[in-house]
């Protein structure tokens, strides 16, 4: 749920665009939270308490430094910038 971060500059509500529902519900679906899943729209953005439960979940998950290893980032933002450019 990594894009549940990722807030479109058209998007004036401070919230991911309705692109993202789809993978919210998956998601939510995994976790055994149909009736949060049940709620999304195609073509509305998800209410701001669903959005805040998958970005809690990112910013909560535990491995972020195996995950950024197995992509090749250090987690210091010098470095990696530097690699990005």
């Amino acid at each position: 749920m990594l894009t549940s971060l990722v807030v479109g500059a058209r998007h004036h509500k401070g919230l991911p665009g309705p692109g993202l529902n789809p993978h919210l519900q998956d998601w939510l679906s995994a976790i055994g939270r149909d009736d949060l899943a049940a709620m999304l729209t195609p073509r509305e953005t998800a209410p701001r308490e669903i959005v805040e439960i998958a970005q809690e979940a990112v910013i909560a998950f535990p491995d972020w430094p195996v995950a950024m290893a197995a992509i090749g980032l250090t987690g210091d933002p010098a470095t990696d910038m530097g690699r990005a450019m």
